[in-house]
C-alpha cells in the first residue's frame, strides 16, 4: 500500500494530474516540514501546493522520479505509519538530494488515504516553501 500510493502520487505530479493525486488525500491534511508546518483543509488548498511542487520540478528540470518504500507498520488496524524515499532525476542526474517522507495513512470507506506528511528535505528551500505555502 505505502510503495502503491508513493507511486501513484509521485506519477500524478509528474504527470501533472491533480484529481489523480487529491483522491489519494484526507482532510485535513498535515504537512510538517523543517522550516515550517501546514494544514491543508480543501481541494482548493491542495491544488495550491500541487501547483507549487510542480513548478519547482519544472524550474528543477524534474523529468523522472523514483520513490521507494522504506518502512510501512500498522498502529492499529485503520492506520499505517510509513515512510518512503523520493530521487528526482533530470535524465540520469540527480537534481537534489534524496530525501524521506514519513506519513500517516488511514483507511477511509474502504480506501487508503494520506493523513500527514513529514518532509525531510535537506537542499531545496524552494521545494519546502512549495509544501508549506
Amino acid at each position: 500500500m505505502v510503495e502503491e500510493l508513493a507511486t501513484a502520487t509521485g506519477t500524478a505530479l509528474l504527470e501533472d494530474d491533480f484529481p489523480s493525486f487529491a483522491r489519494r488525500f484526507l482532510f485535513p491534511h498535515f504537512v510538517v516540514t523543517q522550516s515550517g508546518d501546514r494544514q491543508v483543509n480543501s481541494l482548493d488548498e491542495l491544488r495550491i501546493t500541487f501547483d507549487q511542487v510542480i513548478d519547482h520540478y519544472r524550474l528543477s528540470g524534474v523529468d523522472r522520479m523514483e520513490r521507494y518504500c522504506v518502512y510501512g507498520r500498522f498502529s492499529d488496524i485503520e492506520t499505517i505509519e510509513c515512510a518512503h524515499e523520493t530521487r528526482l532525476f533530470q535524465q540520469d542526474k540527480l537534481v537534489q538530494q534524496p530525501f524521506i517522507a514519513q506519513s500517516v495513512l488511514k483507511l477511509q470507506s474502504g480506501e487508503w488515504k494520506i493523513y500527514s506528511t513529514e518532509y525531510m528535505i535537506a537542499d531545496s528551500l524552494r521545494y519546502l516553501r512549495a509544501l508549506t505555502q
